[in-house]
């Protein structure tokens, strides 16, 4: 073998060599990486009490259970380390500490807003028994929040049974430029059915439709209406074939307690409801 021809496999085989020292250990590293991620995956998942959830009842200052009152549902919202929700009358916010099952609750501030008597009382009943929190269970539906002797003070569902049987009126819709206000005193609704379909008024005439929902999807079939013509206000017939031609676009839903948004398939928002007054 000449000397040429020997340097250049020698110098091969170091290179080689080189290579598969360095392949080795970016393979090693990759590995240690991504064992060592994968703790940190799972504390950015957030935990089963971090949702919102819809007041029931709540024990009133004698030791008896309430039910909640008034037009509009009482809600609190666990967020990493924030408490945030609605009394019935005005809304509130603090802090909160989440360890194993033990929670604690902070005093806050709210919103100062007069209130009638029954919510006024439901509200006092709300802000004075939270700091009282110091644990909770927990089941898919249903969360029970208890002070330090066990007693439930209060008994909260998850909103997602109001996606049906409930009255949502349309606050803003999305215009083809973006979201606008509906015309004022024109009411537009949206009640989901699983016997009767989607059923409301969309500004003059009533309609209905077929929908599926699963999880967050939902889809809306073309709606049937009543035919009479509304002259006034000033726009309303436009408004109403806008909002009925906008149904077949809904692809996901997203749901609090007081509020639904439907999103087209670029998940853009295109319909916003609060619950009906």
């Amino acid at each position: 073998m000449n000397k040429a021809l020997t340097h250049w496999l020698g110098a091969t085989l170091a290179i080689s060599g080189l290579l598969g020292g360095a392949l080795s250990a970016i393979a090693e590293s990759s590995s240690s990486d991504i064992e060592a991620s994968a703790p940190i995956e799972d504390t950015l998942m957030p935990h089963p009490l971090e949702q919102p959830w819809q007041l029931v009842s709540y024990q009133a200052a004698d030791g008896t259970t309430v039910e909640v009152v008034g037009d509009r549902p009482a809600t609190l919202e666990f967020k990493a380390g924030r408490l945030s929700g609605f009394t019935g009358c005005n809304r509130f916010f603090s802090d909160y500490e989440l360890t194993s099952e033990h929670l604690a609750i902070s005093s806050g501030g709210t919103t100062l807003i007069g209130c009638p008597e029954a919510l006024a009382q439901q509200e006092a009943a709300i802000l004075s028994g939270l700091p009282q929190i110091t644990t909770y269970t927990q089941s898919a539906n249903q969360l029970i929040l208890l002070d330090e002797a066990d007693t439930p003070l209060f008994t909260l569902m998850t909103p997602a049974a109001q996606f049906t049987q409930t009255e949502w009126t349309l606050v803003a819709y999305h215009n083809g430029r973006g979201l606008v206000t509906p015309l004022a005193d024109t009411q537009i609704t949206a009640t989901f059915n699983p016997e009767t379909g989607l059923t409301g008024s969309a500004g003059c005439n009533t309609y209905q439709a077929t929908y599926e929902q699963t999880d967050h999807a939902l889809t809306v079939g073309l709606a049937a209406s009543t035919r009479r013509l509304c002259g006034q206000p000033d726009g309303v017939m436009p408004q109403e074939a806008a909002f009925l031609a906008m149904l077949p676009e809904v692809t996901t839903y997203a749901l609090s307690p007081d509020q639904l948004d439907w999103k087209n398939a670029a998940g853009v928002t295109i319909a916003q409801f609060l619950l009906a007054m």
